[in-house]
């Protein structure tokens, strides 16, 4: 099993930026809070939202054009409700936990961490390069990737936990990530007001 699948169920468990005009958004759904938005290129488009009951929303990103690429982004939140926004040793913390699912079968032994600033609050990443890949005769295989770049931002009270997969360290389609993720929000639910 390439470390990019258990990473997936490891996490489970426990840009450029571009202008608004040639940017679409994708939304998911965040229970009691709002809508996690995501502003990303033409290239990219939604493949899956999952929102199943009592765990974490999860959406799932792919970039159709070269450089081919996924992202996967899963929000979270203190299920006692509690509205705090966590500390960035916390948030380098949970990154550094990514590393454990994957350091065995990586080529890296060390993952040095990336620090960048997004709109409401302080993220983490790393990347890391899969020792077993082999890069099949007949070209890429969909949903198989060499690199992952695995992450955690805070977002005012919610944590972002993302990956990205893609063939190279670094590729336009982990560029366009980080940049959409720097940008990303969360829009609030509008209570309606009583007259």
């Amino acid at each position: 099993m390439h470390f990019a699948s258990t990473l997936r169920t490891f996490l489970l468990v426990c840009a450029i930026a571009l202008p608004t005009s040639v940017c679409r958004s994708a939304d998911l759904p965040v229970p009691g809070k709002g809508h996690f938005r995501i502003a990303l290129s033409p290239p990219w488009k939604v493949l899956k939202r999952d929102a199943p009951a009592n765990q974490p929303p999860t959406i799932h990103l792919e970039r159709a054009s070269h450089p081919r690429g996924e992202l996967e982004i899963t929000v979270l939140w203190d299920p006692k409700g509690i509205s705090t926004t966590l500390s960035e040793d916390k948030l380098r913390d949970w990154t550094m936990k990514g590393n454990v699912a994957i350091v065995e079968s990586s080529v890296e032994i060390d993952f040095p961490l990336t620090k960048f600033k997004g709109s409401d609050g302080t993220g983490f990443h790393f990347s890391a390069t899969d020792k077993t890949y082999t890069r099949p005769a007949s070209g890429p295989v969909p949903g198989d990737y060499p690199v992952i770049t695995h992450g955690v931002m805070g977002l005012g009270s919610l944590v972002i936990s993302f990956t990205i997969f893609s063939d190279q360290k670094n590729d336009l389609s982990v560029q366009e990530s980080l940049a959409a993720l720097k940008l990303s929000r969360l829009v609030p639910i509008v209570k309606k007001q009583t007259p």
